[in-house]
């Protein structure tokens, strides 16, 4: 009878275990007693009992099922893992025998059982070590030619990863790591040499691919490099998880390449680290993709204890796991809350308990075309917890509050930009109510790779195989990486800004079209050819309910000085009461109970000019 090949490559490792267990114990006894020693029925009955724990503890860490190509220090880690649970159930064995099978452990000892230990790993280790090379070798020289010669840029931990991915592609050489670092040039880690970036003009006719690997690199230090890598005229992909190189070989799923152009640099000024010290921070929307950004750079500030507000479930739930997940980085209190925040009394309790010295209000609903056809639900979620939190924090002093807002706002046409520019004027109106706090508004545009965003849409089109559908050839949009906009949000509260709207310099808006023809390009994705019917159709669909031609970033008129280049200030003109915004809350109520959005209408109508 035949055995299938991974049946018998199987048994072919387990028998060679057994024969080193075997081995290995004969070798501690004999050098225990210092003399040789007949094999007797108690050895060979101690060897099945070992063989059995031995084998059974390998099989479950999958030692049997790796590959013997890939064996490394991790493989090593489980062998030693399993030899000390070994020696731990032995122990525990013997302790418990009852009489008569005592015999069997008449040779154990601690000393025998390190001297096997130490036996069995050379035997199992050497052994992988020849087999590893007496298998591989010759294959990896008379391929090695036809292999692709790629780097990898950063020699990181998700660089490491990334190239013990690499090894399971056939077709794929790692010929070193680079990166800026000091401390690792000339190391070498993981078997590949870090070099220096500039020794990339000695090496670049060996290299196909730069595989960019520094998932918390700031966007102007990619850029840098990406310009660096163009002046070498060496092609480069941009690996900002590794997701995009898992999912890059095939265009089903292939991820496109986009450079985020920004002048933006993603560190912390000294001033906003001593701003931010032992302090308590509370997000709301804390598991979107703004909060979600604000929580991670906030952990990074020295605070003293960071609060997430979410009413999606899955979404605090994956935040959570994250940071539980860098649980040994950190050194503050986290808190975790799943609350609608229109349960007043509920977010007042949160608020009193915890005491917060920032709030950053993120929490909203944002996608335009959702809101546009569900405008009293979206825009009562907007309004009403916005004013909801800023109620909340009438007994606080010395609060800074920090409301996200959007490019949208600015002379809005959907019920999205109009909620979020009646957020702006409720916020800074605050100033006024209660001028023991800073209340302020943050304002910026499309955020790159947020859900529902134009990068996940793109990459979701093009693994289908198409169309991509854009509304206009004209149309342009403001763009920004999520973690430039965090950072410079968390910097706007270093400023003086009470009861101004920050607008983020995002530089000259991009032309949509002309953008999806460069990403399309940069990916090696063919446009629809007529001739030979085959690559992806751009459909032209028309603006949608809601949507601009172009957005605006701010209102021309009401710009003023500031002291940070990256970030405009806008003055906001319009102040109005207490006593206007609780109206405000019950006409909502009253639109949302009769679902009239009439009354949203009235109310828009009256503080808004377009």
């Amino acid at each position: 009878m035949n055995l299938p090949i991974n049946n018998l490559k199987l048994l072919i490792k387990i028998l060679a275990d057994v024969s080193i267990v075997f081995i290995s114990l004969y070798l501690a006894i004999i050098i225990n007693a210092e003399r040789l020693l007949p094999l007797s029925k108690s050895y060979i009955a101690l060897g099945l009992i070992i063989i059995s724990l031995q084998i059974t503890i390998l099989y479950f860490f999958n030692t049997y099922s790796e590959f013997t190509k890939f064996f490394d220090y991790e493989n090593i880690l489980k062998i030693l893992i399993s030899l000390f649970l070994t020696s731990l159930f032995l122990i525990i064995i013997s302790f418990f025998a009852i009489d008569n099978t005592k015999i069997f452990f008449r040779f154990l000892n601690i000393k025998i059982l390190t001297l096997y230990s130490g036996i069995f790993i050379f035997f199992n280790i050497s052994i992988k070590i020849l087999a590893k090379y007496i298998l591989f070798k010759n294959q990896d020289k008379s391929s090695r030619n036809d292999f692709k010669k790629y780097i990898i840029y950063g020699a990181g931990r998700t660089g490491v990863e990334l190239k013990k991915i690499i090894q399971n592609y056939g077709d794929i050489e790692i010929l070193y790591f680079v990166d800026d670092d000091k401390n690792k040039i000339g190391r070498t880690i993981d078997g590949i040499k870090v070099l220096s970036p500039k020794a990339l003009e000695k090496e670049k006719k060996k290299i196909d691919l730069v595989l960019m690997c520094m998932p918390s690199a700031s966007s102007f230090e990619v850029q840098d490099i990406e310009k660096n890598l163009s002046n070498l005229s060496l092609n480069n992909k941009n690996i900002s998880s590794l997701d995009d190189f898992l999912n890059s070989d095939n265009m089903k799923n292939k991820k496109i390449n986009f450079n985020h152009n920004t002048v933006l640099d993603q560190s912390f000024s000294s001033e906003l680290k001593q701003k931010f010290s032992n302090k308590k921070v509370l997000v709301t929307g804390a598991g979107g993709t703004i909060g979600k950004e604000l929580m991670f750079q906030i952990s990074r500030l020295n605070i003293n204890e960071l609060i997430a507000i979410d009413f999606n479930e899955l979404s605090l739930s994956k935040l959570k796991k994250d940071f539980d997940n860098i649980s040994n980085e950190i050194n503050f209190s986290k808190h975790f809350y799943l609350i609608n925040l229109n349960n007043r009394n509920l977010l007042n309790k949160i608020i009193k308990n915890h005491n917060p010295d920032f709030i950053f209000h993120a929490a909203a609903y944002k996608h335009v075309d959702v809101v546009e056809t569900n405008p009293i639900e979206a825009v009562s979620n907007n309004l009403s917890s916005l004013i909801n939190i800023l109620e909340c924090t009438k007994e606080q002093t010395n609060l800074t509050f920090i409301f996200v807002s959007t490019d949208k706002a600015v002379n809005p046409i959907n019920h999205m930009g109009k909620s979020k520019r009646m957020g702006e004027i409720i916020v800074c109106s605050m100033n006024k109510i209660y001028p023991k706090n800073n209340y302020s508004c943050v304002r910026f545009g499309n955020v790159i790779g947020s859900s529902g965003s134009l990068i996940p849409i793109l990459n979701e089109q093009i693994s289908k195989g198409g169309p991509i559908t854009i509304t206009d050839k004209a149309a342009s949009r403001y763009f920004m990486t999520v973690q430039d906009a965090v950072n410079l949000t968390l910097e706007t509260s270093n400023m003086k800004n009470k009861g101004l709207i920050n607008v983020l310099n995002m530089g000259e808006p991009i032309n949509i079209y002309s953008m999806i023809l460069k990403i399309l390009n940069d990916s090696n994705v063919e446009l629809y050819n007529e001739n030979k019917k085959n690559g992806i159709k751009i459909n032209m669909i028309g603006l949608r309910p809601g949507e601009k031609l172009h957005e605006e970033l701010y209102h021309q008129d009401k710009i003023l000085p500031s002291t940070n280049k990256k970030i405009f200030q806008e003055n906001c003109d319009i102040n109005i009461s207490i006593e206007e915004i609780d109206k405000i809350k019950d006409e909502i109520k009253l639109s949302n109970s009769k679902n009239d959005l009439n009354i949203l209408q009235n109310i828009f109508s009256k503080y808004i000019q377009v």
